[in-house]
C-alpha cells in the first residue's frame, strides 16, 4: 500500500480530474487516456455506492475487507486505473469497500453473450475467409469484394 500511496504522489499519470494531486503539489495539468472498461467500472460502483448511501447502511459483510485487501494486493494496477477513473479519490471507506465487490459481483454474474445473439457479417459467420485464396474473397470482382 505504501507503493500506492508513493505513485499518488509521483507518477504524473495519476493526475486526472478532478486534479487533486495537481492542487495538492502543484503539478501542470495533463490529459490522460483511461480505458472504458474501468470508467464502466468506476460508473458502476459509483451508481451501487448511492445505492448502499441511500439505504443508510454500509453493505460490509464478513470477509470483505480480507477479500478486498486480497483483491487490492493481487491486482494494483485495476487498482490504480480505477482510482484514476474516480478522479484520484481512492477507495477508503466500507461503503465504498462494500460498492467495490458488489459491482465486481454483478459484473461477473453477467452471462456471456451467445455466439447466436452476436451479429454475423460474411467474415464472422463463415462465409468468407479471407487468408483462403481459393474463396475469391479478395479477389477485385468477386461479390464479397463488391459489396
Amino acid at each position: 500500500m505504501d507503493r500506492f500511496w508513493n505513485d499518488l504522489k509521483t507518477d504524473r499519470g495519476l493526475a486526472v480530474e478532478p486534479r487533486y494531486v495537481e492542487l495538492a503539489f502543484g503539478c501542470p495539468p495533463i490529459e490522460w487516456d483511461i480505458d472504458a472498461r474501468v470508467r464502466d467500472f468506476a460508473e458502476r460502483m459509483g451508481d451501487e455506492y448511492t445505492s448502499l448511501y441511500e439505504q443508510d447502511t454500509t453493505g460490509i459483510k464478513g470477509g470483505d475487507f480480507e477479500r478486498f485487501g486480497a483483491f487490492s494486493d493481487n491486482h494494483l494496477d485495476f487498482i490504480r486505473a480505477l482510482t484514476k477513473a474516480r478522479g484520484m479519490d481512492p477507495i477508503s471507506s466500507d461503503r465504498e469497500i462494500a460498492a467495490f465487490l458488489n459491482t465486481f459481483d454483478k459484473l461477473a454474474a453477467m452471462p456471456e453473450p451467445s455466439p447466436a445473439s452476436q451479429e454475423k457479417d460474411e467474415l464472422s459467420a463463415g462465409v468468407c475467409d479471407p487468408t483462403d485464396p481459393t474463396m475469391g474473397c479478395l479477389q477485385p470482382d468477386s461479390p464479397a469484394a463488391i459489396r
